[in-house]
Order: structure tokens, then C-alpha cells, then sequence
């Protein structure tokens, strides 16, 4: 795709709730949704700097009080993702 043709779309990415894309996009049936899973140690890695990065966060205490391991065996737990990708509702033991 030649680069004018590329410069004429619009993107937003990033962390964010569907309450905020809603009020930046307003009727979203106009827009194409993509999602990319990524994997489990680079999410977990994102999210932990996302609530860092944001005192709002109902886990930004946690996050603040105990580091990243801390968030890590406080927080982590099987999620949408990892039912998406393993076809399990949970973890086996040992496993994060």
C-alpha cells in the first residue's frame, strides 16, 4: 500500500478501557476492532507498567507497595487470554 494511502487511516492503540475508546471514537460501529494477544510475560509486564503509570488504578497500591513480583503473586491469574490461547480455564500448578 503506497505510504499516502497508508497516512490516510487512523489508529489508536494502547491500554484503555472500552468506556474511553466509546468517548474518543462516539459511534463505534463505524470502526473495525483488532486485537493482538500477546504473550503472557510481555502482557503481564504492560499491565504492571500501565497501573504504575496510573495512581487511579484500583491496583496502583499494590503495584506501588510490592514491585512487580509482588503484583505478579498477588494478581496474576488465568484470564480471557489464557483461555484463548490454551483452551483452559485455568492454570495447571506452578505454572504463570
Amino acid at each position: 500500500m503506497p505510504l499516502e494511502k497508508r497516512l490516510s487511516y487512523w489508529g489508536i492503540g494502547g491500554h484503555g478501557s472500552l468506556q474511553l475508546f466509546r468517548a474518543m471514537l462516539r459511534d463505534m460501529e463505524r470502526y473495525h476492532r483488532i486485537v493482538a494477544l500477546r504473550g503472557p510475560i510481555e502482557r503481564m509486564i504492560s499491565e504492571y507498567n500501565y497501573i504504575r503509570a496510573l495512581p487511579q488504578h484500583h491496583l496502583h497500591k499494590i503495584v506501588a507497595a510490592e514491585g512487580f513480583e509482588g503484583f505478579i503473586e498477588k494478581t496474576a491469574q488465568p484470564n480471557r487470554q489464557v483461555k484463548l490461547r490454551t483452551g483452559r480455564e485455568t492454570q495447571g500448578p506452578g505454572e504463570r
